[in-house]
């Protein structure tokens, strides 16, 4: 993962990802709405894809959850056929488990309470 401006490494590897976008591990700092550049090797494969994405998330590891100090990167610009080979490549995968415990569905409590 590189930064458009000053085209600065800002990652060499992922801990999440997904046909939205993806997690890395990253101490760099950087701000949200920052563009970068990545290109990954897809999961069981040998091919490449190439993107562009948003940062939209900056993990500091303040929070006793937080793996690591992270970016969260959306995807702006992906070839249909690279996101088509990115799903095929994450189908059958486990989904990452969740850092954080889930909130509390409110809603439903709501419902649950109105439905004695």
């Amino acid at each position: 993962v590189v930064a458009e401006q000053g085209f600065r490494l800002l990652a060499t590897e992922t801990s999440d990802v997904s046909d939205a976008g993806l997690l890395v591990p990253s101490a760099e700092g950087v701000a949200l709405g920052e563009v970068v550049f990545i290109s990954l090797r897809l999961p069981a494969r040998m091919s490449f894809i190439d993107a562009e994405a948003e940062v939209v998330r900056v993990l500091r590891g303040r929070r006793s959850t937080d793996r690591a100090r992270s970016i969260g990167l959306h995807f702006t610009r992906l070839d249909a056929g690279d996101q088509a080979l990115l799903r095929a490549s994450l189908r059958g995968l486990p989904p990452p488990v969740p850092a954080r415990p889930r909130g509390k569905d409110y809603a439903a409590s709501v419902a649950a309470f109105a439905a004695r």
